[in-house]
Order: structure tokens, then sequence, then C-alpha cells
């Protein structure tokens, strides 16, 4: 949200207030995770340029997604009024809004981003199953989670809520260090960990999950 006002010879302030929508879509949550100020505006200024691009009927390619991050700039920028802001704004997207976006689509897209999750994904899997973890329809778990932006969140709503969906996640004989070690190397923070302990049918030495 931007402020900005201008004050006359009088008491009257002439003021206006932008509040301008987050954008955000799972591809967008895959290229730019996390909740810091500057990867959440990344991640919405990225959904705002792919949705203008889907609109103007741009096809989902990388070449033709460059071109339009090439000549795309978020209204956030555009609608500026302030002069001295709108020169800012502009030189900021210009030299760190934009270049950042397109690195983090060639670390994503061309440097192995997406197969390193993928195999984040994979890897934790099996190393949760070797540690006698079982799934319930494993399939469509690994399904959610490949198509999932925040895949880490959807996995611990899959072990929340993912009973009517056929995924049960529980243990006969438990390894429990083995499965905190493989949550802890895929990213997942103590308290995650111990969202999926509570609400699984897991043996209750589970609870020594160490963050």
């Amino acid at each position: 949200m931007e402020t900005s006002g201008s004050a006359g010879t009088n008491s009257n302030a002439e003021r206006s207030v932008r509040i301008l929508p987050l954008y955000t879509s799972s591809i967008g949550e895959a290229i730019f995770p996390g909740d810091d100020i500057r990867t959440v505006q990344s991640r919405s200024d990225f959904c705002e340029m792919l949705a203008r691009h889907q609109e103007g009927g741009g096809k989902l390619e990388f070449d033709a997604i460059v071109a339009s991050l090439a000549g795309f700039v978020p209204a956030r920028v555009s609608t500026t009024t302030h002069p001295s802001w709108k020169e800012r704004e502009t030189q900021e997207w210009e030299q760190i809004g934009r270049p950042g976006i397109l690195a983090a689509m060639v670390e994503f897209f061309l440097h192995g981003g997406l197969q390193r999750r993928l195999e984040q994904q994979r890897k934790l899997v099996a190393d949760l199953q070797a540690a006698g973890i079982q799934f319930g329809d494993t399939a469509q778990l690994v399904d959610r989670i490949q198509h999932a932006g925040d895949w880490r969140k959807t996995f611990v709503d899959l072990a929340v809520m993912g009973r009517p969906l056929g995924i049960r996640i529980s243990a006969e004989e438990l390894n429990a260090d083995a499965a905190s070690s493989a949550l802890r190397a895929a990213g997942f923070t103590h308290e995650q960990q111990i969202a999926i302990w509570a609400n699984s049918r897991l043996p209750s030495r589970g609870a020594s999950l160490r963050g």
C-alpha cells in the first residue's frame, strides 16, 4: 500500500491511498518459496506478470514468459504518481526486481531447481517409508506435493486432513529418529513436524521429534 499527500494553502490535505493486490500461484510459490518481504514481493510481481502473459494469449513456455517479463512493469510501479517515488521504484524494478525474477526463473527451470525440488520430495517419501511410515495412497500424496506451490505446507495439510482422500500417515514399527532426520533434511520446521506427528496415526514415541 502506498500513501501520498500534498497540502495546499489551507489546512485541508488531499490524500490518495492505493491498495494493490498480492498475486500468487502454485508455480510462483515453487519458484519463490518463503515469507520474507522481498520474496513475497518478487512472487507477487512474477505472478502478476504471468497473469498478464496468459491474458494476452502468451504460451506457457520459458522463452515466451521471459519475453513478457522483459516488457513488464508491475502495477505497484506503473501506477505510482509521486514523481520521486516513481523514479525510485522504476529504478529498483529495472535494476533489482526484474533481474531477480529472471535469475530465479533460470535457476528453477534451466539450472536444476525443479529437478532438485522433485528429488527432495522423492527422497523424503522414500526415507520416511524406510523409517516405517505408511501413507495409504502414496501415489496421490506424491502427485499432490509435486503440483503444490509450497509443497511442505501441502504435505502437512495432507497429514492433517488427507484421510478423506485416502492419505493416512501411520506406522506399526517406527524409527522415530530416522523419521525426524528425514523431515529436517527436507526443510520442515519443528512446528510442521509436530503437526504431522500430532495429526497422524504414529506411535506416541513420535513425540520425540526434534527441531
